[in-house]
């Protein structure tokens, strides 16, 4: 489990979010800027919350019944179920980058 010591210290937001300093992320050689990674990974997370407010908005009650078979499951299915997940959306994200 991963534990921060600075719970209200938003430090790797900023690193993420932060302009990039003078001489970092030259465009001409392919690398992104600090700023296009940041603004990427905002509109990645945007993303993952209209893709999962879809099954609630357009079927709540299979999404609460899915809520409900999440909270009888062990956690090593849980687990297992996340790492798939994991690996299907990096395995996707390859191909698709």
């Amino acid at each position: 489990m991963l534990q921060f010591d600075n719970r209200g210290n938003p430090v790797f937001l900023w690193l993420i979010l932060s302009p990039p300093l003078p001489g970092q992320g030259d465009t001409e050689s392919g690398s992104p800027s600090g700023d296009s990674v940041g603004q990427d990974l905002l509109a990645a997370l945007c993303l993952v919350l209209v893709i999962e407010g879809m099954l609630p908005f357009l079927a709540p009650g299979r999404w609460r019944n899915l809520i409900l078979t999440l909270a009888d499951a062990d956690e090593r299915t849980i687990r297992l179920t996340g790492f798939v997940m994991m690996l299907l959306g990096a395995g996707l994200l390859y191909l698709v980058r």
